[in-house]
């Protein structure tokens, strides 16, 4: 609403620009753009992009690691000619920005870090279990198990020991279901996690009228 505030990271300086621009444009005074990356601790770490066989960069498939020449997708980043461009880039933590930004809470997360979900969460365990904001995170099994040593279980564990609940689409994108399984068939795939503490103060809809049943 108009007396929200939205603070967007974005690690890529060709993808920030153009974020940029847009909140110019568009006039949202309450939209603060930053130019760095989500993770454990306040640093620096890099960038890798894939070059598309087109020649074009591919900054969808983007993933922050500590060193180079890396990628979240399975197929860009098993295929023998590759080639990675690498940037580097600021770093934050979750628990790190809301300091420096004098946040007193966080309500809603959009996560889509490209399989670094759970350095998201170590670097904001302290804000996530006092807050218990709502999120739509993006789940990458391979890029997790790859470039962080982790997996998606142990993301989705991690909610649920909390007491999140978590929603997903189902096989054809067609409808909203209930379920706390990872998708086998995706390489990448969105959930919803939502606390019970915040059905209150959901919007109506389907996720309030779940948690109320």
């Amino acid at each position: 609403g108009p007396t929200g505030k939205v603070h967007v990271y974005e690690p890529s300086n060709y993808s920030y620009s153009i974020m940029s621009r847009l909140i110019r444009w568009h006039r949202l005074k309450n939209v603060t753009p930053h130019n760095a990356a989500i993770g454990d601790h306040e640093g620096q770490m890099v960038l890798s992009v894939p070059r598309k066989l087109s020649g074009h960069i591919g900054r969808a498939y983007g993933v922050v690691s500590d060193k180079g020449g890396t990628a979240s997708e399975e197929l860009l980043a098993t295929g023998n000619k590759t080639e990675f461009i690498d940037q580097p880039t600021k770093v934050v933590s979750l628990d790190g920005l809301m300091a420096a930004e004098g946040l007193s809470r966080v309500d809603f997360i959009r996560c889509d870090v490209e399989g670094a979900e759970i350095r998201f969460i170590e670097g904001g365990h302290k804000t996530l279990e006092r807050d218990l904001p709502s999120l739509l995170i993006e789940i990458h099994p391979f890029s997790l198990q790859r470039n962080f040593g982790s997996s998606a279980e142990a993301v989705r564990d991690y909610f649920l020991r909390l007491g999140y609940r978590m929603w997903q689409l189902n096989d054809d994108d067609t409808k909203m279901i209930e379920s706390s399984q990872i998708d086998p068939k995706r390489r990448w795939k969105d959930y919803y996690l939502i606390h019970p503490s915040r059905a209150a103060s959901l919007p109506d809809g389907m996720f309030r009228k779940a948690l109320a049943s």
